[in-house]
């Protein structure tokens, strides 16, 4: 992976260390966000994020803060624009995090700021030449992931409710929508690539990278860009400046990070079977396709 020479918005003394921020950890699928803020979160000057699981493809979850207040910045940020953040809750906000600092995952990529006390955005930035590695490891980790559409999951009967509304004049997907519900769970990709409007679903995977790429790269304004690439390549060389950068007492573990990140390589190699490297040189996304189709029987 090329190192990636950033970065604008890092000025180490706009950053008010007396006043505690919340801050908006914007990244991609696949970039390792929620572990990043989970080791973020254990320093002193932070309210610590509660670990809730690693899954199987050494995926981090966490709880989120917010949940009480129904919001999620790692929805989509056209759900969230249909309810922003009213002054009533972010004054709520404002005073239960008023001791320390917040940091909050978030797949949110609009210049735009929430309306919350106190906010600051973080966003990880890498470079293309690494963007095929995120991309493979958010297909593993996170877009293979099914669930259930049932009356218990209203979230979900709403949403086919929007596609099939979305869809109305578009009888073949309307179909494919139908069958879908009939079969009672759907892939995580499958709702990218009904969103979409693709008759043959597993094209998004192919189809999605070059929207991937798009974002995997973005520097926001109203941000600190931060170099993901550097951090995992060289993590010993980055975890004092993002420190200084997070207004944080210790410094990161660099041990913890490389370890995080082998496991990550080590993921890909095993999935594949293949290094990385051969990975990369034999038409890596058609495996990727390849391999979400095996993985996803019955998709559409």
């Amino acid at each position: 992976m090329n190192k990636l020479v950033l970065y604008s918005k890092i000025h180490f003394v706009s950053i008010n260390r007396h006043m505690p921020n919340i801050y908006l950890f914007s990244y991609c699928g696949g970039h390792g966000g929620d572990f990043l803020c989970h080791q973020i979160s254990q320093d002193p000057n932070y309210y610590p994020t509660l670990f809730k699981e690693t899954t199987v493809n050494f995926q981090w979850v966490n709880d989120n803060p917010f949940e009480k207040y129904k919001l999620n910045f790692k929805s989509f940020v056209s759900e969230l624009d249909k309810s922003p953040v009213s002054d009533i809750v972010r004054d709520q906000i404002d005073k239960e995090f008023s001791e320390k600092n917040l940091i909050i995952p978030a797949h949110s990529m609009t210049d735009l700021l929430p309306n919350l006390p106190r906010v600051k955005r973080l966003k990880l930035v890498a470079t293309d030449s690494s963007a095929y590695f995120y991309y493979t490891l958010l297909c593993i980790k996170a877009w293979c992931k099914v669930y259930k559409i049932t009356k218990q999951q209203e979230d979900m009967i709403i949403r086919f409710d929007r596609f099939k509304e979305r869809h109305k004049d578009n009888p073949v997907l309307l179909e494919q929508i139908k069958n879908i519900q009939n079969r009672g769970y759907v892939y995580s990709w499958e709702i990218q690539a009904i969103h979409m409007g693709l008759h043959n679903g597993i094209d998004f995977i192919k189809q999605h990278f070059s929207i991937y790429q798009k974002y995997n790269k973005m520097q926001l304004t109203n941000s600190i860009n931060l170099d993901l690439d550097a951090m995992y390549e060289k993590p010993e060389d980055n975890v004092k400046l993002w420190s200084d950068i997070l207004d944080m007492q210790t410094i990161l573990n660099p041990n913890v990070i490389t370890e995080y990140h082998q496991n990550n390589i080590n993921l890909i190699e095993s999935r594949f079977n293949k290094s990385i490297d051969q990975y990369l040189k034999i038409n890596w996304l058609d495996q990727l396709a390849e391999y979400v189709s095996l993985v996803c029987p019955d998709h559409y």
